[in-house]
């Protein structure tokens, strides 16, 4: 099951085309591989290996694939169990060493979280106003909540919330396309938007001067010129010339 696996997504005869394999893991094959050459160099248990019975491991396309397929999806490795042929404990594994892979290789850190630039901005702003007919966009900005099952009882009281246990908030901020330009991982989640605001590398870039020398340009709104860029944002956050709000009730 795991040779047919690997061969109906990466095989020279792939049952899935490249596009079928962009929807399903939400990344390019050429990225994938590319994925799987980092962790094969950076970990053992993405290589071809042997177990005390003299039988072969799952191979590493297939543990890369059950990874890409739990991030993608937002899901638990059981989800996926049944299809991968794979305990729920390896595809934890999977899921952990691969973003830990990711995570200390140079090359994609500086691709894939490199800060926002002009020519990002202005690519991203000229993607908005071809989609959405808004001028100045360059992404939106909001927060999430991810559970922490296995918070200390120590630390439970300031990490839980409204939503009454224990989580730890990322606050992103990502372009139509789904890219995240920016994000700020790890306040507890007793705070909400705004105390998460307050404390945030990007409103830091918005006072210190930073995001204007490096990333606003003048665009033109209804023959009126600015040089400010914004960012869509819900009603919880403060009223800032960087952030637009929708109506609640347009008319």
């Amino acid at each position: 099951r795991q040779m047919c696996i690997r061969d109906s997504y990466w095989g020279p005869d792939a049952i899935f085309n490249d596009r079928q394999f962009e929807r399903f893991f939400r990344v390019t094959r050429g990225h994938a591989e590319r994925i799987l050459q980092v962790c094969a160099h950076t970990d053992r248990f993405f290589t071809t290996q042997v177990d005390a019975c003299q039988a072969a491991t799952i191979d590493p396309k297939v543990k890369v694939l059950m990874a890409l397929k739990c991030l993608a999806y937002g899901v638990s490795p059981s989800a996926f169990q049944d299809y991968f042929q794979m305990s729920e404990t390896t595809g934890q594994k999977c899921v952990k060493r691969l973003v830990a892979a990711i995570a200390h290789d140079p090359d994609l850190n500086n691709h894939y979280l490199r800060p926002l630039n002009r020519i990002d901005a202005k690519r991203v702003v000229q993607g908005h106003l071809e989609t959405h007919g808004v001028a100045g966009m360059i992404g939106s900005i909001d927060c999430m909540h991810l559970v922490w099952r296995t918070c200390p009882m120590a630390w439970r009281g300031q990490f839980k919330g409204k939503e009454k246990y224990a989580t730890i908030v990322l606050e992103a901020l990502a372009d139509h396309t789904l890219w995240i330009w920016h994000a700020n991982f790890g306040a507890p989640g007793s705070l909400n938007d705004i105390n998460i605001w307050d404390r945030s590398p990007l409103y830091e870039s918005f006072i210190n001067g930073k995001f204007i020398e490096e990333v606003d340009f003048e665009y033109e709104v209804g023959g009126e010129v600015f040089s400010k860029l914004w960012a869509a944002a819900d009603g919880i956050y403060p009223e800032l010339e960087r952030l637009v709000k929708p109506f609640s009730e347009p008319v």
